[in-house]
Formats: C-alpha cells, structure tokens, sequence
C-alpha cells in the first residue's frame, strides 16, 4: 500500500485535520471535522460534471463549522455551493451523511443511497426495540447496561435521512459526461456502497477500505447474514480495481488496494482465531465475558456507551463467524 497524497499521509499519521485537495481532473476532497482527535476529519468529495454541475459524495458531519469548511472549501477551488446539483451518500453514518439535508436545502439538490441502505437507516433511527432481550443474551451485567442503552442512532438526530433517489447495486451515479458505478459492498453497514470512476481512475471506498483504521463491521443494525461474511465477500468482489487510486473517507489516499484488502481481512480472522481460542477453554463464556478477554485496540477497561456496544456486537459476529463454512476455509 503505497500513500498518494504525501501532505494527506502525514496529517493522517500526527492526527491533524488535512487541507483541500486536487484528487483528479474535476475531482477535489475537502476534509471535513468529527468530533474524534485521533480521526479527526472525514472526506467530501465533489466531482464536476462536463457541464459544470458539482456533485457531492458524503458531505460529513453536520455543524455550522463544517457548514463553512465546506463552502471555504468549494470557493478555494473556484466552486460555487450553487452549482451543487447532487449528492450520494456512500453509508448511514452521520460523520458521511451529517450535511446532506444542508444540501439539499440550500441548493434543491437531490439525495441519492443505496436502496438496502435507506432501508437499514430507517430501521436504526427507530431504535432497538429489543435491546433489554439482546443485554440478556450477551450476558451484559446491569451494571454495565444504562450506558449503553442508548448506543446511538447512527442515522443522525431527527430520524434517518429520507433519500429522493434509491439506487441498486450496479447502477450509476448520474454526473453528466462520467460514469460513476455504484458498487454495494456490505459488511461496514448493510448497505455501503463504493464508487467507482474510471475516468479519474478513482476508486472512492467509504468506509469499506481505510488505510489508517480497521473498519467496524456490522453498524447499521441487525441483518440476515454475517456481516463479517458479508464483508469479506465485499473485499473479494473490489478486487477488480486494484489499478484505481483509492480515495477512502478518513485517512488519505493510496494505491494498493488488494494488498490493503488482504491486512483487513486478516485483521478481521485473527479476531475470530481469538474468539475461538477463548471458547474452546470457556465453552460457556457469554458474549461480554469473551470480549472482556479480546485485545481491543483501545483497551476493554476503556470500552463505554456505544463503542462498547460495538465490541459486543462485533464479538457476537465473530462467534457466529466461526461456525460457518467460511471461517473454515479461511482460517
């Protein structure tokens, strides 16, 4: 994995907010600020139509701050907010989708996703609805469960983002004079899609290949499959742009982008190698007690509100993963 953007690289790596960029021609990343000092920006992407309309890919977290990030941003490059005629949303998160509704409301420009993903993002805005249920077979101590009962409505405040255009897996992007194919890779969330631009030669991943972080897997609410299994499916079918530069929603842009695919995977099956090793010598072990003794980038001790949600979901992944064919024959 090579960077691509040496300025990006090294901003990633002292975790510092990273400045607007030329990607390609007609393709420019804006970062845009989170509330996170060791991720502390997300890209926005604008890519401009032969007939000079700008379209939008994941405009980021929504606050006044980034309100003008993005217009100081547009206007460094020469772009008018104005000229915004479109905007897709690679997944339901709110540091990708938090501006959206901005958007749509200062410019008339319609909200495109994936039609899995809307419906994933209408289901999570509602809230878990058997939470309690779910706290009783993970074997959450009551202690423990206050904190994260309410483990967060990833689809922003006020209910999900209501898209005006639903896409499927396959289909384009409509930005006069590109072709910008939509490519459903679950797995992140259910529905997550990355955005392949041949012209550019850019291959815009979201949050399903990052350089600098593992993605989490299953955050956009419960589905009918593995949402490990799902994702190393995911991996496998964008093996076919490994020549595209990869233009990722943190971090910084690379190329590489099977070799990257490969460390994420085998990140992911050293977790489930971990779980198993826990169960094979506590057969009964709940989900909390093995992901107590999983070694957590960020420390179990340290684990509260919806990051130790995540690691209990993740680790319930992870067992369900491990009886499965594909575990199997991956392992």
């Amino acid at each position: 994995m090579i960077p691509t953007s040496p300025a990006q690289f090294d901003d990633a790596v002292g975790d510092r907010m990273t400045t607007p960029d030329l990607v390609a021609e007609g393709v420019w990343s804006i970062p845009i600020a989170m509330p996170d000092p060791r991720n502390p920006y997300t890209f926005c992407y604008v890519i401009e139509g032969d007939d000079g309309s700008l379209h939008v890919l994941d405009p980021g977290f929504d606050s006044d701050e980034n309100w003008d990030l993005l217009g100081d941003g547009l206007a460094g490059f020469g772009l008018r907010l104005d000229s915004v005629a479109s905007v897709f949303i690679t997944h339901l998160h709110p540091d990708h989708l938090g501006m959206a509704e901005r958007l749509r409301m200062a410019t008339g420009a319609p909200v495109a996703m994936l039609r899995r993903e809307q419906e994933a993002a209408i289901h999570l805005a509602e809230g878990p609805s058997d939470i309690d249920v779910k706290f009783d077979q993970w074997g959450v101590p009551h202690d423990r469960r206050d904190e994260i009962r309410v483990m967060g409505r990833m689809s922003g405040r006020g209910g999900a983002l209501i898209a005006d255009l639903l896409l499927d897996d396959g289909q384009e992007w409509a930005v006069p004079g590109r072709s910008l194919e939509l490519v459903g890779t679950p797995g992140h969330t259910p529905g997550h899609a990355c955005v392949v631009d041949r012209r550019s030669g850019v291959f815009f991943s979201g949050d399903h290949v990052l350089p600098k972080i593992y993605p989490g897997l299953g955050l956009g609410g419960p589905t009918a499959s593995n949402p490990i299994a799902d994702y190393f499916r995911s991996l496998d079918r964008i093996a076919e742009f490994d020549d595209l530069e990869v233009a990722p929603g943190h971090g910084y842009r690379f190329s590489g982008l099977n070799e990257r695919c490969d460390e994420i995977r085998e990140h992911h099956l050293k977790r489930s190698r971990e779980a198993a090793r826990v169960i094979a010598e506590r057969p009964n072990a709940t989900v909390f007690e093995v992901a107590s003794q999983l070694p957590w980038t960020a420390g179990w001790d340290r684990m509260r509100g919806f990051f130790l949600y995540s690691a209990l979901s993740q680790t319930e992944q992870h067992l369900g993963f491990i009886g499965s064919g594909d575990y199997l024959k991956l392992s």
